[in-house]
């Protein structure tokens, strides 16, 4: 399912900006290779994480994506309770380089979040792995952290939750 670009989404105003939300079998194979490159590039390459990337949690998300012509600009992916969390999540959160630096981010985490209330409705919260450097980040969408900091792929981690 394409969904068309919001102007009120993205603090540069660029209308070749496109959203898509799709699950894994609506993906075209164009779209399924652009956004693995893009995480090989950002995770893989840029951050040094070796891990296995395909965990086959991909067959059961909702992938959400911010596209520039035949380019992903951000990438996102979003899981249902019981996936990987008792509750609604969302993870693999990236902005591909040359798209940084104008909002896409927050863009994107919206979308999720927004995402994950249409597709679970009644759940009372969320939950997400983040990387401990963007808690912050992650705090201005409401999510709270709780636990300990915790390793994942070398990269410290925080577990956090939003209530609705």
């Amino acid at each position: 399912m394409m969904v068309p670009s919001d102007p009120t989404d993205s603090s540069n105003g660029d209308s070749s900006l496109r959203w898509m939300v799709c699950s894994f079998d609506d993906l075209s194979r164009r779209w399924l290779y652009r956004l693995l490159q893009a995480r090989q590039e950002v995770f893989t390459i840029e951050q040094h994480v070796i891990c296995q990337d395909l965990d086959d949690l991909d067959f059961d998300a909702q992938h959400v994506l911010c596209v520039d012509g035949d380019r992903v600009a951000a990438y996102a992916r979003v899981l249902a309770a019981g996936t990987r969390y008792d509750e609604p999540s969302f993870g693999r959160v990236l902005t591909t380089t040359d798209y940084r630096g104008i909002g896409l981010g927050k863009a994107l985490v919206r979308r999720c979040v927004q995402t994950i209330e249409t597709l679970a409705p009644d759940s009372p919260s969320s939950r997400i792995s983040a990387q401990l450097y963007l808690k912050d980040f992650y705090a201005s969408f409401g999510y709270v952290p709780f636990g300990d900091v915790y390793l994942e792929d070398a990269i410290d981690h925080i577990a956090m939750r939003r209530m609705r």
